[in-house]
């Protein structure tokens, strides 16, 4: 069961946390007004520091319901501390430094959660990786594309969004299915089975 969610949750997740990095700035050029350009680099590192969170707590509330709640409550105390110790540390040089602090924050408080999920779960982590590195990579690798599109196009930026946006859900999905990817075999299933269903109900 955690395999078929942690296969479902990268794959739906890691594009669009990739692509609204990717197109931060295009989003804040044709939504907000001009004083608020220089943030979109905040929304982009905010983006990144968010991709292995939803990983994090598919692991705790895994073993949540498998009943190891005290496991849970030791890792969340350890990672709030350590938050806190590294916002502390890096508040005095500036907001691009704490958002990077608490990027790597996230993927060091991944590590016991994935620990305990093998120790407890047989979920190791080797098989987690192969689990949700696909994703990632090939999220990773669109959006670079994407970003470096926006300062070659010369369009107005809603026009570039919309567009550079469409491009890249498309060429994911394109690229995971000419791979066969196994996190977009299972999410084709997935979605293939919630749709016959749906449609055989009267």
């Amino acid at each position: 069961m955690i395999t078929q969610v942690m296969l479902l949750t990268a794959f739906l997740l890691s594009p669009v946390l990739f692509f609204l990095s990717a197109l931060s700035p295009l989003l804040f050029e044709s939504f907000l007004p001009e004083k608020w350009h220089g943030s979109a680099v905040y929304f982009q590192l905010m983006c990144l520091a968010g991709l292995f969170n939803p990983i994090a707590s598919i692991n705790l509330n895994v073993l949540r319901v498998k009943g190891y709640s005290n496991i849970v409550f030791y890792i969340g105390v350890v990672k709030k501390a350590l938050a806190i110790a590294v916002f502390i540390c890096t508040l005095p040089y500036g907001i691009t430094e704490v958002i990077v602090g608490q990027i790597a924050v996230s993927i060091i408080g991944y590590v016991p959660n994935a620990y305990y999920s093998t120790k407890l779960l047989n979920y190791s982590i080797p098989t987690q990786l192969s689990d949700f590195l696909p994703s990632f990579v090939l999220s990773g690798v669109i959006a670079s594309m994407i970003f470096w599109l926006q300062y070659v196009l010369d369009w107005r930026p809603i026009y570039e969004l919309a567009s550079l946006g469409l491009i890249a859900a498309m060429l994911y999905l394109a690229v995971a299915s000419l791979l066969n990817l196994k996190p977009y075999q299972f999410a084709f299933h997935f979605f293939n089975r919630r749709f016959n269903n749906l449609r055989f109900i009267p």
